[in-house]
């Protein structure tokens, strides 16, 4: 079983804009060059939400130290981390407690003729998702090929993290294709 990885937000969760690294993205399931500078400078968006800094941001990938934490614990070791610097423009608060997160490696697994999508610049935006798991060959945690946005997370890592700790991350169950 799989899970699409998923923010909840609530009306004063804050938002981010990344303000650096424009001509780097790391929503594309590939490595960084050895020379990638840091940190990712991020700013709050002080027109909308409140106060409340979320566990993890999307679909920039950034999330708390905590939470990364807890997924290597998990077992989940194909990402990398980079800091994350984000500032409140308004107070000048700095908060270094983040990382961005690039998630390395995509699979093409889902099933495209049970699937809803919109075909988009040569990529699709999944509308509801269907996969056949086989094709994810048990891999914990991944990017869909098919749209890089999506991160899919495996019923053993949302098994082994500690829940109750992350309240504000949901993990959406995905269909799936019969073998």
């Amino acid at each position: 079983m799989y899970y699409i990885l998923r923010p909840i937000f609530r009306d004063e969760t804050v938002s981010i804009d990344k303000m650096s690294h424009r001509r780097y993205s790391i929503t594309l399931g590939e490595k960084m060059p050895p020379d990638f500078p840091e940190p990712m400078l991020f700013e709050i968006d002080t027109t909308i939400g409140g106060g409340l800094m979320p566990t993890i941001f999307l679909p920039d990938t950034v999330f708390s130290l905590e939470f990364i934490d807890a997924l290597r614990s998990a077992g989940v070791d194909n990402f990398d981390t980079y800091k994350a610097l984000i500032t409140n423009p308004d107070t000048g608060e700095k908060i270094e407690n983040y990382r961005a997160v690039n998630i390395i490696g995509r699979v093409a697994c889902a099933d495209l003729s049970a699937s809803g999508y919109d075909k988009l610049a040569g990529s699709c935006v999944m509308r509801r998702l269907v996969i056949k798991p086989e094709r994810a060959r048990g891999a914990y945690m991944f990017r869909l090929h098919e749209d890089a946005i999506q991160i899919l997370v495996s019923d053993h890592v949302v098994q082994h993290l500690p829940l109750a700790r992350f309240p504000d991350v949901a993990f959406i169950p995905v269909d799936e294709s019969p073998s």
